[in-house]
């Protein structure tokens, strides 16, 4: 399996790398975050094991991790996106056939680089 290199000034700055079944098609697609531009993007993998255009999803601010699990137990992956200036995490279900994400933002008791409010010193 081979890639094409990319100049796209919109896709070089990748911070996270999670590979998983999303679409269901029974090859791996990746899904990637980009901290500088605060979006993350799938790239679904097709029946010749070649990935598709990539899709982006738009994030809070600086992205920097990302899950992928079945977190509404409906046997599709979800997607969750760790966000580090926003103090937030995330949720976009997977809920249909198409490339669609609804998402669902938490805030939360983030300081700085993964440190929990009530254990930082």
């Amino acid at each position: 399996m081979c890639w094409a290199v990319s100049d796209d000034q919109e896709y070089n700055s990748p911070s996270f790398v999670r590979v998983g079944d999303v679409n269901n098609g029974g090859k791996f697609d990746l899904v990637i975050t980009y901290s500088n531009h605060n979006n993350f993007g799938i790239l679904f993998n097709n029946a010749a094991n070649q990935f598709l255009t990539q899709i982006s999803y738009d994030t809070d601010k600086e992205p920097i991790s990302a899950l992928i699990a079945d977190l509404n137990y409906d046997k599709k992956l979800d997607i969750l996106i760790v966000n580090r200036k926003s103090h937030s995490i995330g949720i976009y279900f997977n809920n249909s056939h198409k490339p669609e994400f609804p998402s669902v933002t938490y805030s939360t008791q983030i300081e700085s680089d993964f440190c929990w409010r009530r254990s930082c010193q």
